[in-house]
């Protein structure tokens, strides 16, 4: 396998950051674009594991950056960029730009593989553009819709228990012109902007609607540890009918640590026949 670490724009400019991964004989125009989750990066999870599977199959993939990697970060000044500041908006502007590299590179064929809130993401664009995507696969994608934020506190992370208390004072400031203020939170991911907060608690778009809308071939995938109210994939795959396939992992967390070669098993079987019918 052949790797290239790339700076793209999305489509709007903004840089992005990622590796492009090619098998040693490369064709057929087949590409997957790999979308990680909330505050990870292109070269944690599936973004780490699946592009050697993929090009032992002859697939070439490109593991992207959204803006939203990481908890914050700068590149080549001091404005700040990262989980704790994105905006759902952001995920969809990043992925378009994701697929216009690989189109540029001679990619006809795109499948949009996301992992968790990079899954929403991912569910949303394909929804939105169908004819730009040749599969779509849903790792542990989250449920997503209104109910996204309370859910996640419910969960402990996030405020916890204290939902109510920092949706309110996220709203104050957002008021106030104070949306790039930053708020603490309890739980993981410890930290967002009120803008940010505000933004996820309105504009994330319910996952399960997203794959109702897309026509093409969608695996719903997440680990057997999961939570299926939390990360809906037997919800994904009845919304989807008979262009699902549904996979649960044995032994599988959020991040199929240990499950590693099974998850990518999974996938790869599954690009094969979507895309490939073989």
């Amino acid at each position: 396998m052949q790797t290239e670490l790339i700076t793209f724009r999305a489509s709007d400019g903004f840089p992005l950051d990622g590796v492009v991964c090619t098998p040693e004989t490369p064709g057929r125009g087949r590409a997957a674009l790999l979308v990680h989750g909330k505050v990870m990066n292109f070269y944690t999870g599936p973004g780490r594991i699946l592009p050697p599977h993929l090009a032992a199959l002859g697939w070439s993939s490109l593991a992207m950056n959204r803006r939203g990697h990481d908890l914050g970060g700068i590149r080549n000044g001091r404005e700040s960029h990262g989980g704790a500041w994105e905006k759902f908006g952001d995920s969809q502007l990043d992925i378009a730009g994701g697929i216009a590299e690989l189109g540029r590179r001679g990619y006809t064929k795109i499948a949009l593989i996301g992992h968790s809130f990079g899954g929403i993401s991912s569910a949303a664009y394909a929804a939105a553009h169908p004819g730009e995507v040749a599969a779509l696969a849903l790792c542990s994608a989250g449920a997503g819709g209104r109910g996204y934020l309370p859910e996640v506190s419910r969960r402990g992370m996030l405020a916890g228990e204290r939902h109510a208390e920092v949706d309110t004072e996220a709203r104050r400031l957002v008021a106030q012109g104070r949306g790039d203020q930053m708020i603490g939170l309890p739980g993981w991911w410890y930290a967002i902007t009120a803008a940010s907060w505000v933004d996820l608690s309105e504009n994330v778009p319910a996952t399960v609607e997203s794959a109702r809308r897309y026509p093409g071939p969608i695996l719903a995938l997440r680990g057997a540890g999961e939570a299926s109210g939390s990360y809906p994939a037997e919800a994904v795959a009845a919304a989807a009918g008979a262009r699902a396939t549904l996979a649960v992992i044995a032994g599988g967390d959020h991040f199929y640590n240990g499950v590693e070669s099974a998850f990518a098993r999974t996938v790869c079987d599954w690009l094969e026949k979507a895309v490939t019918g073989t």
